[in-house]
């Protein structure tokens, strides 16, 4: 396998490819341009776009989302052509990582846009208004969730009760993208925003579909910046667990040599990660069985800790060394 990796660094590659991907302002216009409709993308200029700073999520949801805001120019209502730009239109996008869907999860995202434009209200005191803020969520799920898009729908009210109190529920729709409904040949935008996507995708169904040719696509691959490409190769290798065997052979399927040698790079500093961590494995298993022995406890099985994590490992020690010393 490339390496095993901590419960806190599994959400760490999903979260870096997405931002990594999506701070290209180019592949985000082009993900945009493809998420709303034309009605909207009639008052949006995307010759001016912009991230904005900050992220609005609970500490607690961290490992399993990620944010990012966007800030677009806004046209005057011109039938869409070139006029004086007005306020602001913002984005906010949520990664969804989890493949589960949440019940609440338009109640979540409500909160997180009342966040911004709280934010937004304490940095502008002289706003005479709110800008308008369009919700977009992205999930990585494998399977399609049965899930609305639409706020009001979160009320279980019969049909003559919610038109009788519509007005005193909030109402707003987000787009919702679900990469389990999306084929790979499907997903649009420039090469880094398709691999990006495709990737993640990928990523939630598993190491088979991490080595697919959809992934390994050299046509999308040769046309990404060198540090884009190595993401890639990072994730593909990171989140898999995928054999070594099977990664030369697919490196070694790689025409372009600038492609496969920076593969190979990346996958030699797996390889050279996963000897080290198998020795400070095979260290403390050793000192964790020697340590039993001077307790007089029975000797744990070496295959029963060798399929514990390194930190269980480490604790198991500090726990042993203790009692010792007692």
């Amino acid at each position: 396998m490339c390496g095993v990796m901590s419960d806190e660094s599994l959400h760490q590659p999903h979260d870096k490819l997405v931002k990594a991907g999506f701070e290209d302002i180019p592949s985000a216009v082009a993900f945009f341009e493809g998420v709303f409709p034309p009605a909207v993308k009639r008052w949006l200029d995307f010759g001016d776009v912009g991230l904005v700073s900050g992220s609005y999520i609970s500490k607690k949801l961290r490992k399993r989302e990620s944010d990012l805001v966007f800030r677009i120019g806004r046209w005057e209502a011109d039938g869409g052509k070139p006029g004086e730009p007005k306020e602001d239109v913002f984005v906010y996008v949520l990664f969804e990582h989890q493949s589960t869907p949440e019940r609440w999860l338009a109640l979540r995202l409500l909160t997180y846009i009342a966040a911004f434009l709280q934010k937004f209200v304490e940095k502008h005191p002289d706003a005479r208004a709110l800008p308008v803020v369009l919700p977009v969520i992205l999930a990585q799920n494998n399977r399609r969730w049965a899930l609305s898009p639409r706020f009001a729908d979160l009320f279980a009210l019969a049909d003559e009760m919610a038109k009788d109190v519509a007005e005193f529920i909030p109402a707003f729709t987000f787009r919702l993208i679900q990469l389990a409904e999306i084929p790979f040949d499907k997903i649009w935008g420039t090469p880094l925003g398709i691999m990006t996507l495709r990737v993640l995708k990928a990523g939630s169904q598993g190491k088979d579909s991490l080595m697919s040719d959809a992934v390994w696509d050299q046509s999308l691959m040769v046309r990404l910046p060198p540090d884009a490409l190595e993401r890639i190769f990072h994730y593909i290798f990171g989140v898999g667990e995928i054999d070594l065997e099977s990664i030369r052979e697919k490196i070694f399927e790689i025409e372009n040599e600038p492609v496969r040698n920076k593969a190979m790079t990346i996958a030699e500093q797996f390889r050279m990660e996963g000897r080290q961590e198998g020795r400070h494995e095979g260290v403390l298993i050793g000192q964790i069985q020697l340590l039993q022995r001077l307790l007089g406890q029975d000797v744990a099985d070496t295959k029963i800790l060798s399929m514990q994590t390194l930190d269980q490992l480490e604790a198991l020690r500090r726990r042993l060394e203790h009692g010792l010393k007692r």
